[in-house]
């Protein structure tokens, strides 16, 4: 058993505490630059201070908290550089992903493909942002499942952390929701028709459209 997974004497494990905490604050429940009270961490989880400190270098590690020398830990401020970056390797990931996806791409990989579509469709209905950010991170990790690559997709599933962290507090553009709709039938004709070309193309279009659509929702934000 690892250190992160061992528990404390009284209360939750460290892993425990990460998963918690990310998930809290992947949600929007602290804000962004918020300071994060070490001693306020413990008492909610009935720790100590040691282990909640582990927690937040795996939380560092994964720039959802920054740890700054002798002050303690935020929620990561916008850092447009590094949101770019995300996206700039996403494209390649995906990109590939998609291209792999295309070649195995079976009846039974395009019905899940279409019933998760079905979901991300019935969110933008509902306006329900929640629920898109889920159901749009299932139809790519479908498409990365196929693409068999596990580095890649431990790469994007942590980078997705912070793009959902971002559009919890800055949203969306008008219009991109139905974009994102239209962009996966896009991609879902390119792999049903084993089109790998247009299948990278199209996955390389999408990054690059939510990448604009969220950096110009921080601009707003930021104003």
């Amino acid at each position: 058993m690892t250190e992160t997974e061992n528990s404390t004497n009284t209360g939750f494990s460290v892993t425990r505490i990460a998963d918690h905490l990310r998930n809290e604050i992947i949600l929007g429940k602290y804000s962004l630059g918020e300071r994060i009270k070490i001693s306020d961490i413990a008492k909610k989880y009935d720790s100590s201070s040691m282990p909640v400190r582990e927690a937040l270098r795996i939380l560092h590690c994964e720039r959802i908290v920054r740890i700054i020398p002798n002050k303690g830990a935020e929620v990561h401020k916008i850092d447009v550089d590094y949101v770019r970056d995300i996206y700039d390797v996403r494209a390649v990931l995906e990109a590939h992903q998609s291209e792999i996806a295309c070649m195995k791409m079976n009846l039974k990989a395009y019905e899940q493909l279409e019933n998760t579509q079905a979901k991300v469709v019935e969110a933008v209905k509902n306006d329900d942002h929640a629920a898109l950010m889920t159901e749009n991170e299932a139809f790519h990790q479908q498409i990365g499942a196929l693409g068999g690559n596990s580095e890649s997709s431990r790469i994007i599933k942590q980078n997705q952390n912070t793009i959902t962290m971002l559009r919890n507090h800055v949203g969306f553009q008008p219009g991109r929701l139905n974009d994102i709709i239209q962009e996966h039938e896009r991609l879902m004709d390119a792999l049903f028709k084993h089109d790998v070309s247009m299948a990278a193309a199209v996955a390389r279009h999408h990054v690059a459209s939510a990448r604009d659509d969220i950096l110009q929702c921080i601009r707003e934000f930021e104003q």
